[in-house]
């Protein structure tokens, strides 16, 4: 039997209650109508499933001098509480020389920094502000990539103070 939710997605014995981002669409809620038939494709949903982590960054360059720069990284919870985050972006050949306000680490051009002790918990709504000492041979291109606890981060913001 196929029902037809007001979504405009046909779907097979779910009700689906789904809300639109400008990123994409988040399955807010799924509960079975009836059995499904088993068969290729046929998913098995929860009933509460966990909502997704979401975040926004906004990555400022300060004191920029020919081969290096200091920046600022706030990264905004827009989804559930977060008891423990990392960052993870690309940084197109920048090294991070030091950085603040979390453990950073760099393998290549994938630069990670994970939650310092103090700075863990991240309500729904608040923002956590970490920074870094950067240095580059050439080119300081904008890094790229962002993603919070590996869910991509939305609207990553790139700027110059």
């Amino acid at each position: 039997m196929r029902r037809r939710v007001r979504t405009g997605f046909l779907v097979t014995g779910l009700t689906v209650h789904l809300a639109m981002a400008s990123t994409g669409i988040a399955v807010l809620a799924t509960k079975a109508r009836e059995p499904a038939a088993a068969g290729p494709g046929v998913v098995a949903l929860s009933d509460s499933p966990t909502p997704p982590v979401r975040c926004q960054v906004a990555f400022v360059r300060r004191d920029l001098w020919n081969t290096g720069f200091t920046a600022d990284i706030v990264v905004t919870n827009r989804g559930p509480r977060i008891d423990g985050w990392v960052l993870r972006y690309t940084s197109g050949g920048v090294r991070v020389v030091h950085g603040w306000n979390g453990v950073w680490t760099q393998q290549g051009d994938q630069v990670s920094v994970r939650n310092a002790d103090w700075n863990a918990a991240l309500e729904p709504g608040t923002s956590v502000k970490t920074g870094l000492r950067g240095a580059y041979d050439r080119v300081n291109p904008p890094p790229t990539g962002f993603s919070l606890n590996g869910v991509a981060c939305d609207f990553p913001v790139v700027r110059r103070s």
